[in-house]
């Protein structure tokens, strides 16, 4: 009747049907007396809702598509926008009212208060009067505040003044810089007339409000590695995390970004947080501004994948004055400047690109408003990277100008053209230095000197003769200055990490390009077949050397000493090896062993008269099973551990005998394939390759319970450490490793514990009076204890005096007059690799009201608590 609804245009309602955002929003801007000229009937009345409702600011916070079926949610909220945001108008309906909001007048609702979010930006929390029966109020409703001035870039002092409202020549204001921290926090004075100092930043997100400045950074980090969660018994053995290095400016945080620094941080991922290793991400950080110079832990908000952009630099783009680089301009016409924290610079040598790099093409990382995070040069494969030399060829630049040309065989199996006028390697003579070869013949000699070797190559701008005249030419670089590295055993075997030496060792991620020979008699030896290549140390045959006579790439005979050369990684692990001159493979002739028990206890055992000792073991991953072992066997068990057997027929039962191809290890180290006996791989004694299928497993050794698990070594020996786990491990027959057992140690239990907590502190919130909430006084806890990371978990029962003088368990929703206890429980929920609990010795205090007299232990009952 008032109008609201209108329906059709036949002037039906369809009670039944679905509704829109947009028929929503058409019921609320009428009740507020809009729609006078019926503007929101006809074939456009859509667009002239939507118009209405972002005008006045029903559809705040609605994100969903207003022609599609409106969720309840999302009804809920325009409704609540209507009744707290926008003022009636002329004609409105019941014009009795006046010019209020329809909450503020009819429900009661009005802005009392201000809550402030964990950047410090304000929002204005609503106090409720009326409430539906039989429906208590549990929670005020909150709106985060407009900002009054809105920027990602900088903004002057006169500008962030007038926003603000300000008084005065100058005035002072609050800014809270990327959280509320004290650090955080500083004043500053703004000039009204000032068009020139300036607050904030590019890239950083900066509010002004009436009081403060908010300013909310964006940080660019790279995922290192990613761990699934793990579960023992019903416990986290071992959490869900991934590490990311987090790079930014820690030299001067009040200034403009130097040179970056890395921090390596860990995270725990939670709720549909997905990231995968090598994933860079944009994330805002809530931490000690103050601190940014010592910082290891930084608080990641709001993350998310960061977007990426491949542009080929045209132009540098400088300020105003031409003293500082802002950014670039790319091939593609787009102006990208730097966000305020860019200092990601993957391999580039520069902490900003310069006039060198124009013509370089590179991966941009991004922020929400497309400043640029941080940079990746683009590899070209015909300018950096590594190989090993099987052609060669030279060229002429000009009269008396000449370069050199290798055909390289790359890491993916293809050839590439690399051409240089400057090499580093043994028996090379140039020229001079980053200057073309004199003559087509030493261009050629040179080239022809490099077959055969690994070499890596890279652009030449060392000079500025070369960045102007010779930048289409690389610098060459033999892997150890061209000298072969010969193998002591002259035998390079599959599997084997130290193949090389200690020092530079391989693993998984290993390159070898294998020079294969081939016996040919009519040629008097071993004659070069051609090169594989090959990922991976378990990829690679087993290698040797035998015969007479090897013959080279070149066709010159030379030792038949097994020779490698090869190019180490900044870690120390060797990243490509060529093995110079392979011949006849061999195999390891271990024999297979199929089963495997891991016994929880070696002195719980049945004994059977004359027949046999059964224990109860892990068996093949399967918890709880019978294991038969025959008298002789009962000797070689002295220790929880993992044992070999094999099964003989005896009768009718299995006899079992111990098999000597058992491996124990505490103090061990996993890098990309390979484990390691030792603290570090350079003093390790042993070395194993662990195939990419091993099959793992994590034994808890109280219960006897098994958990396979599909992460990998490193993953279980960074989520425990080195020092609180026991692994066990067998060997194939190929003597790579295939089946791992780790101890798990107590993860999340309280019982039995390592050490226990000196003091627990519990502080309560709320006070216990007649007609308040039981459930409004709330109690929370934190522990003290030597490097304890965890947290602790408290639960309040609150005890009520009854008649007959006993404390019982009050039940009411609201305290009435009477003499009160709260009886307290104490958990502890332990960080990975802890194991602390509260024990009889324990220290537990209460602030805030409730007292505890002399109270130890985890479950205490508090002193007297009169409600009057």
């Amino acid at each position: 009747n008032q109008g609201v609804l209108k329906g059709t245009p036949g002037g039906k309602v369809f009670p039944n049907e679905p509704i829109t955002g947009a028929e929503v929003q058409a019921m609320l801007l009428r009740a507020l007396g809009y729609d006078k000229n019926n503007e929101y009937t006809g074939p456009d009345w859509t667009k002239y809702v939507l118009a209405g409702a972002t005008q006045t600011g029903i559809s705040k916070n609605v994100p969903e598509d207003p022609a599609k079926v409106s969720s309840r949610g999302a009804v809920a909220q325009l409704t609540f926008n209507a009744a707290t945001l926008t003022d009636r108008v002329e004609p409105a309906l019941y014009p009795s009212i006046g010019y209020y909001s329809l909450g503020k007048k009819l429900m009661e609702i009005g802005a009392t208060a201000k809550d402030y979010d964990e950047w410090g930006a304000p929002s204005t929390i609503y106090s409720v009067t009326f409430t539906w029966p039989d429906t208590p109020l549990v929670k005020n409703p909150s709106d985060p505040d407009a900002a009054l001035l809105d920027s990602w870039e900088p903004v002057t002092q006169a500008a962030a003044y007038a926003a603000a409202k300000l008084t005065g020549p100058t005035a002072t204001i609050d800014v809270y810089t990327n959280g509320k921290a004290t650090n955080n926090v500083a004043s500053t004075t703004l000039t009204a007339t000032d068009t020139t100092n300036t607050i904030g930043g590019q890239g950083r997100h900066t509010r002004v409000y009436a009081d403060r400045i908010v300013i909310v950074d964006t940080f660019l980090s790279k995922v290192n590695s990613v761990t699934s969660e793990v579960k023992v018994n019903g416990q986290t053995a071992i959490s869900a995390k991934w590490n990311a290095t987090t790079y930014f400016n820690n030299e001067t945080p009040t200034g403009s970004p130097l040179a970056p620094t890395a921090k390596d941080l860990t995270r725990d991922v939670t709720g549909t947080t997905s990231y995968v290793k090598d994933d860079m991400i944009a994330s805002n950080g809530a931490a000690d501004y103050g601190a940014f110079s010592s910082i290891t832990s930084l608080t990641l908000k709001n993350t998310v994948k960061a977007a990426t952009a491949t542009v080929t630099v045209a132009a540098i783009v400088y300020n105003a004055d031409h003293t500082k680089i802002t950014g670039f301009v790319g091939t593609n016409g787009t102006t990208y400047l730097y966000n305020y924290t860019y200092g990601y610079n993957g391999e580039s040598s520069t902490a900003q690109l310069t006039e060198t790099d124009i013509n370089s093409t590179f991966v941009l990382y991004l922020d929400a408003k497309g400043n640029v995070l941080g940079v990746d040069p683009v590899k070209d494969a015909g300018s950096t990277g590594k190989g090993v030399v099987v052609d060669f060829d030279a060229g002429k630049i000009k009269a008396g100008q000449y370069y050199g040309e290798l055909t390289v065989l790359t890491e993916k199996n293809t050839q590439v053209k690399v051409k240089f006028i400057d090499a580093v390697a043994s028996g090379i003579s140039l020229s001079a230095d980053q200057q073309p070869f004199n003559s087509e013949d030493d261009a050629a000699g040179a080239a022809e000197d490099l077959v055969g070797n690994l070499v890596s190559w890279e652009p030449d701008k060392d000079s500025a003769d070369a960045d102007t005249l010779y930048s289409g030419y690389s610098l060459v670089t033999a892997a150890n200055n061209g000298t072969p590295v010969t193998d002591g055993d002259n035998k390079i075997e599959a599997g084997d990490a130290d193949a090389i030496d200690k020092s530079n060792l391989v693993n998984d991620k290993t390159v070898f390009f294998v020079a294969n020979y081939q016996m040919q008699n009519s040629k008097g030896g071993y004659v070069f077949t051609g090169y594989s290549v090959l990922t991976g140390f378990q990829s690679i045959q087993d290698y040797n050397c035998t015969g007479t006579v090897v013959v080279n790439p070149n066709g010159e005979a030379s030792s038949n000493t097994l020779q490698v050369e090869y190019i180490t990684g900044d870690d120390g692990w060797a990243d490509y090896v060529l093995i110079i001159n392979a011949v006849n493979k061999s195999t390891n002739t271990v024999e297979p062993v199929d089963n495997y028990a891991y016994l929880v206890d070696a002195d719980a055992f049945v004994k059977v008269y004359d027949e046999y000792y059964q224990y109860t073991a892990v068996i093949n991953g399967n918890a709880n099973q019978p294991l038969r072992v025959n008298y002789d066997g009962v000797d070689g068990i002295n220790a929880t551990g993992l044992y070999a057997y094999s099964d003989l027929t005896n009768g009718s039962w299995k006899e079992v005998c111990l098999s000597d191809n058992t491996y124990a290890g505490n103090d061990y180290g996993y890098v990309d394939g390979v484990l390691y006996q030792g603290s570090t791989a350079s003093s390790a004694s042993n070395f194993y390759a662990v195939v990419k299928d091993a099959s793992i497993y994590l034994v808890d050794p109280n219960t006897g319970s098994s958990t396979a698990v599909n992460v990998d070594l490193g993953t279980v020996q960074k989520a425990y450490g080195n020092a609180v786990n026991k692994i066990w491990f067998q060997l194939n027959q190929y003597g790579w490793i295939n089946l791992i057992y780790v101890e798990i140690p107590d993860v999340g239990k309280e019982s039995p514990a390592s050490s226990g907590l000196t003091s627990v502190a519990i502080t309560q919130t709320g006070t216990a009076a007649v007609g308040a909430y039981v459930k409004d006084v709330k109690f929370t806890a934190s522990g003290t204890g030597s490097s304890f990371t965890g947290n602790v978990e408290v639960t309040a029962t609150w005890l009520k005096l009854d008649s007959a003088g006993n404390y019982v368990p009050y039940t009411g929703a609201a305290f009435v007059a009477g003499n009160y206890r709260v009886q307290f429980t104490l958990t502890v929920k332990n960080a990975s690799g802890q194991n602390f609990a509260v024990g009889d010795n324990t220290t537990i205090t209460c602030t805030g009201g409730v007292t505890l007299t002399g109270a130890k232990g985890a479950s205490v009952t508090s002193d007297l608590v009169t409600v009057s």
